[in-house]
């Protein structure tokens, strides 16, 4: 066989594989190669004297075909297309290989063709075909007779064909498989925007299908509202993974070079101790997981950890949610009694062992010492700090809310603003460490405003964890039964510690069943106590009805707690190295249904997976340290008041503000006597003299080196993505082989010399602004709120002394209970206007209490007209006064 067939043969192979092309881009690849291989080498005049391929006789029926296509090759191009069209009418599935084996027929040297690998590249090809035409230009000219064997080089062109055989058939398979995922896609895209089909709080029940074309709330002669109606998950920021030369230009800080490694001339700087420096110059770093180790702690004492009770263990291991009553059969699945929550003021909280922050803790003071750890806090205090630390190192990335019903499509999506409100935190400086408390005051929550779940939370533990005779031991009227080892059980802690930072976690419930044994208990109010905290008692009338919707439903529910609440609670789940969480959905007065939360499961939630979960916490950790190392340089030695954001979009990084908690002033008055000429002066020789400083700081994240951009997400590497039309064993175990994704942050703290004490102050107050925004309360059914009061005035008339504590706890703040809306009675005057307290006199002045003024916070009225009725209460302070007085003195 000549050079020249097998270059005709290849192409007409090209050819012949089109049909068989299951898409149109293969198709287009065989064009392209044919365009190709015609173009390298003109096609030389018929010779006569050209040696026509050997065959074997006994298989002459099937290199007929073969044949023929070679021959009508040699003819003119008009032939050659007719010949070729009637070819393909006549040939069958099998064509293609049978002029493969004819080829292999024609010498016994052909066999070895088989072997050929089939990864060969098609540029491969290619060039040895050119190259074996020029080899064979002297060789037609020198022979004069034909040769019985190809020669060396048509037997590599063998093995190419071959190779571009097989090639060809992987490249229609995986356009095969590319084109049925396409299609899958387009079948699950809906045709119409699902924001206009949800029904949500303004339409309760879903709405009648209607035709895309004619639905609008607009008139009918103008555009329709959902052709110019962007939705809003759209403007989410895209991730993006950045590899080779665009690193450097893309990144923040450019600190690395096209291979995501450390440049040689880059530094990392720690904070600085020279007064000069730590005003001036920036402090730099790199956190990996790998750097961040947590380490269990071992406590100072046993820990006697309480035990579900009621028979509730059975939600632990069984997912989704269990009814406490069946709403169907009306048959209860648990205790019937631990239905009706026992109302707030009722419970003796002094009875249970106190709340101890993390400045007032004497164990935790002892093991941050022996262990010689710089800061110390508990759950309750880090993680506001900890979230926002993750939103920094996350790009912002937000939790997987997919698989509701189809009404949650118009519901916000991502965390909630709640969730992603600025936290502040109090950094108590004692004996060379610091303790991490939380500055409730700092970020404009309320006196009080949450008095009523948060005292609920306790109570609601103690019943879900005591059988009911013990736990009416500890309402108000019994209290006087509990034993002195009851009321002094100290709390359960779980001690972890990193390289700088000591931290306890309360251990609320433990199962032996359990992986990990411990887990936390949740009390979640429903969705209407969640949005009016004031109006409590009226609220407590929404029930959960249903499994599935959008009110009035366990889903809703778990909705919110994905956008609100599981961060938090993973990070304190991961903190006290707990199983899940138990979550009890109650109304402030009845209790609907349980459910157990595994780490797991937020994990897929929050992160994707538990790869990125395990990771996301130790740089949070890590990211965490750097911003407290760098407060305390500022003022070193001090008690700190620290306020954190992690901006957003456009101006994505995070903020810190640092100010003595000696000198903290939130006010705008020093803004207007600032000006330009101070910034110079306090960057010179009054540096000493700053009371506040403000701290940006800015990071690049790197996946296995490569530069992310946007939210993180591990999917975005090689392999890593999880296809769930193809998704199968093998893939999964593929998966499982790869290494761990390395994940970086590199970062930079820069001080701002450049502005003045007075506009840090203002930048200050808009996040102390933004802080409070959410914690104004709404005014309540004054009316309702009253007949609570009476209620609870009757219960605890039923022992006299357990009223006359009440009523002097709330006094003193211990039982401040909620802010007295304008119109409501207080504890004094319900008592009074019972007869329970005072002579008849005395109960006609207390009826009814005058409104105070527009401020809905403050307590001043009522305690003018304590006043005015004289007695012990004339000198009594306010419980607002008492409350600011005792947290400045802490």
């Amino acid at each position: 066989m000549r050079s020249r067939s097998a270059s005709e043969l290849a192409m007409i192979t090209i050819q012949l594989s089109r049909q068989y092309s299951t898409t149109a881009h293969a198709a287009r690849l065989s064009a392209h190669l044919r365009k190709k291989l015609r173009g390298s080498s003109p096609t030389p005049a018929p010779s006569t004297s050209a040696a026509a391929p050997v065959t074997n006789p006994s298989d002459s029926s099937q290199s007929t075909s073969a044949t023929s296509i070679i021959q009508a090759r040699n003819g003119s191009d008009a032939n050659f297309e007719t010949s070729l069209a009637e070819s393909r009418r006549t040939q069958n599935k099998n064509q293609r290989f049978a002029a493969l084996r004819a080829l292999r027929y024609a010498s016994p040297l052909s066999a070895d063709a088989s072997n050929s690998t089939a990864s060969s590249s098609l540029k491969i090809v290619q060039s040895e075909a050119e190259k074996g035409k020029a080899k064979e230009q002297p060789s037609l000219q020198a022979s004069s007779s034909a040769m019985p064997f190809p020669s060396t080089h048509s037997i590599s062109m063998l093995k190419e064909l071959h190779a571009l055989d097989n090639l060809l058939d992987d490249l229609h398979t995986k356009a095969f498989n590319i084109s049925q995922r396409l299609k899958n896609l387009e079948l699950t895209r809906k045709s119409s925007n699902p924001i206009e089909e949800a029904w949500g709080p303004d339409r309760l029940s879903p709405q009648l299908s209607f035709n895309e074309d004619t639905w609008s709330a607009a008139p009918s002669s103008s555009e329709a509202a959902s052709e110019t109606k962007k939705d809003k998950r759209f403007d989410e920021p895209k991730t993006r993974l950045v590899f080779g030369n665009d690193i450097p230009s893309e990144s923040n800080l450019g600190w690395r070079d096209s291979k995501g490694r450390p440049l040689s001339s880059v530094t990392y700087s720690g904070p600085f101790v020279d007064q000069a420096k730590k005003w001036s110059e920036s402090i730099s770093g790199c956190v990996s997981s790998n750097s961040v180790p947590i380490d269990k702690v071992s406590p100072l004492r046993d820990m006697q950890v309480a035990t579900l009770a009621h028979g509730l263990d059975r939600v632990l291991f069984n997912p989704g949610i269990y009814w406490l009553r069946d709403p169907r059969s009306g048959i209860y699945n648990f205790d019937p009694r631990i239905k009706d929550i026992l109302d707030v003021d009722l419970f003796d909280y002094a009875a249970l062992p106190p709340y101890i922050t993390s400045s007032k803790d004497p164990e935790l003071a002892t093991l941050t010492q022996k262990h010689h750890k710089k800061y110390c806090g508990s759950t309750s205090s880090m993680t506001s700090l900890l979230s926002q630390c993750y939103f920094l190192i996350s790009g912002w990335r937000n939790p997987d809310t997919t698989g509701f019903s189809d009404a949650f499509a118009g519901l916000p999506s991502g965390f909630s603003v709640g969730a992603k409100l600025p936290a502040s935190i109090l950094l108590h400086y004692k004996d060379g460490y610091y303790a991490i408390d939380a500055d409730k005051t700092a970020a404009g929550e309320s006196e009080n405003s949450n008095y009523v779940l948060t005292s609920l939370g306790k109570s609601m533990e103690k019943m879900l964890t005591a059988t009911p005779e013990a736990y009416a031991k500890y309402q108000r009227i019994n209290s006087w039964k509990l034993s002195e080892k009851e009321r002094t059980q100290p709390e359960a802690y779980h001690y972890a510690s990193t390289s700088k930072i000591m931290m306890r976690s309360q251990l609320d419930c433990h199962d032996p069943r359990l992986p990990r044994k411990t887990f936390d208990l949740k009390t979640r109010a429903s969705i209407g106590i969640r949005n009016d905290r004031a109006n409590y008692v009226e609220g407590s009338g929404y029930q959960i009805r249903r499994a599935k919707g959008v009110l009035e439903s366990f889903e809703r529910e778990y909705y919110d707690m994905i956008r609100a609440a599981f961060l938090k609670y993973n990070f304190q789940a991961r903190i006290g190295h707990m199983d899940g969480i138990f979550v009890a959905y109650h109304t402030t007065k009845t209790i609907f249904g349980f459910q157990y939360i595994s780490v797991e499961e937020m994990n897929e939630r929050l992160f994707g997976g538990e790869e990125m979960a395990e990771q996301a916490f130790k740089l949070s950790l890590g990211m965490m340290e750097a911003v407290l190392e760098a407060a305390t340089s500022m003022f070193p030695s001090e008690t700190l008041k620290i306020t954190v954001e992690t901006r957003e979009k456009d101006t994505a990084g995070m903020t810190v503000y640092v100010e003595p908690a000696e000198s903290a002033c939130t006010t705008t008055t020093t803004v207007e006597s600032s000006t330009v000429g101070e910034s110079a002066q306090d960057n010179g020789q009054q540096n000493h003299k700053r009371s506040i400083a403000q701290l940006d700081i800015s990071v690049d994240r790197y996946l296995d080196q490569a530069l992310m951009l946007g939210p993180i997400d591990f999917s975005h590497l090689p392999g890593r993505r999880i296809d769930p039309l193809s998704d199968d064993e093998i893939e999964r175990r593929l998966r499982s082989s790869l290494p761990s994704v390395k994940w970086e942050i590199d970062y930079r703290i820069d001080p701002r010399p450049d502005l003045t004490q007075g506009a840090i102050r203002k930048n200050l107050d808009n996040v102390r602004a933004k802080q409070a925004s959410l914690n104004s309360l709404i005014l309540p059914n004054v009316e309702a709120l009253n007949q609570r009061e009476q209620y609870r005035t009757e219960e605890l008339s039923k022992n006299p002394q357990a009223l006359e504590r009440f009523l002097e706890e709330r006094k003193s703040g211990v039982a401040a209970g909620m802010p007295l809306a304008p119109g409501q009675m207080s504890a004094d005057k319900v008592a009074i206007s019972c007869s329970f307290l005072g002579n008849e006199k005395e109960k006609g002045k207390g009826k009814r209490e005058e409104v105070v003024s527009d401020d809905v916070l403050t307590s001043v009225k009522q305690d003018q007209d304590m006043d005015l009725q004289g007695g012990s209460a004339g000198g009594i302070k306010s419980v607002r006064r008492k409350q600011v007085e005792s947290s400045e003195r802490q």
